[in-house]
């Protein structure tokens, strides 16, 4: 359905949705007719969610077609990824709050090992630490360019946004220069159409530069170009659904993704503050009130799942202290649920999910 018809059909109704999501969960059996990871886990919190809630499957796009997270979040916020078509590079400006103007062109990079042929030998240089990848972006960020300027921001780890505010106008549709493999040099700088030149010779002129001043760097020596983009012009959520939303994500590309339709968007920590945990709710393995990474601890504090309907739901007041006996939510005792743990040598620590 058109999101139009959705807007003239839709009717505010004061009812509540948690929908929570554990991008990049499924896994395979370790064992030819084993267990999953998430089956063998222990996950007391979804199943308590799921008691009062509701689950199911999703097909993002269509049976077969395998969508980034990007494309794969806007389908499940209603948005049919393939009418709504965005490059990662505005998504990654809007996650980590970078200002996008009318006719700027985002893109998003990757810091990456090259060897002295120029042979791409990591596409991530090692997944080089925030911290350490820190001053190397400065150094980037320091790149002028004729008929333009250029803004270098940190995403996380390898990842950084590159933003150009070309003088002239332009469009976007510009190829990658990932090859998306090793042992291959990085790809030109290629206009897909003749309104993206302008973009593209100024992108080709910053690369050559980032060449030279990475070049005596041990492992982050050059940077790969992805997810050309301008910031799109799209119907907004809260308009067509006719409900106010919040995202809550530890990464900042799905807090963009948000944004970019409408949401209202905060990190993990940026949680932490507005909400004081309950004493035996959503405690992380350090104590603190919020979990350390959100896609290992399902749910803390606050947050609760509940069928819509319901005679007895009370609406949460934000200014007095949780209680689950009053708040409509399972009754969970206190330090009930013990810290979500790796189960096996398949799953992974790094997991993304979020909570809207």
């Amino acid at each position: 359905m058109d999101l139009t018809d959705i807007a003239a059909l839709a009717q505010p109704t004061g009812e509540k949705i948690l929908l929570l999501v554990l991008d990049g969960l499924g896994g395979l059996p370790l064992e030819p007719g084993g267990l999953t990871e998430l089956e063998r886990a222990r996950t007391p919190r979804m199943d308590a969610l799921l008691a009062s809630g509701d689950a199911g499957l999703h097909v993002p796009v269509a049976r077969g077609v395998t969508p980034g997270s990007g494309p794969g979040h806007l389908s499940l916020f209603g948005y049919d990824p393939l009418r709504y078509r965005v490059g990662r590079g505005a998504l990654a400006a809007l996650g980590v709050e970078f200002p996008l103007q009318p006719g700027d062109v985002a893109i998003r990079g990757n810091l990456c090992t090259v060897d002295g042929q120029g042979v791409v030998t990591d596409r991530r240089a090692g997944r080089i630490p925030t911290d350490e990848a820190r001053p190397v972006l400065e150094l980037l960020d320091g790149i002028r360019v004729g008929g333009a300027q250029a803004f270098v921001r940190p995403v996380k780890e390898h990842r950084f946004l590159l933003v150009l505010r070309p003088e002239e106008e332009t469009g976007a549709d510009i190829e990658d220069t990932d090859p998306g493999v090793t042992g291959v040099p990085p790809l030109h700088v290629v206009a897909a159409s003749p309104g993206s030149e302008p973009a593209a010779r100024i992108a080709r002129e910053w690369l050559a530069q980032a060449a030279s001043v990475l070049a005596g760097q041990p492992r982050a020596n050059m940077v790969l170009l992805r997810g050309f983009a301008t910031l799109p012009d799209w119907p907004r959520f809260p308009d067509v659904f006719r409900m106010r939303s919040l995202a809550i994500a530890a990464y900042p590309m799905y807090r963009g993704v948000a944004r970019l339709v409408g949401m209202d968007a905060v990190g993990v920590e940026e949680l932490r503050l507005l909400l004081p945990a309950r004493e035996g709710y959503g405690q992380g393995r350090r104590g603190r009130g919020f979990p350390e990474k959100s896609g290992h601890h399902r749910t803390s504090g606050r947050t609760c799942a509940r069928p819509s309907g319901g005679r007895n739901r009370r609406q949460l007041d934000h200014r007095r202290p949780f209680d689950a006996s009053q708040d409509g939510c399972p009754q969970l005792a206190p330090g009930a649920f013990p810290p979500a743990r790796r189960s096996g040598p398949g799953s992974s620590e790094r997991g993304h999910g979020g909570v809207w």
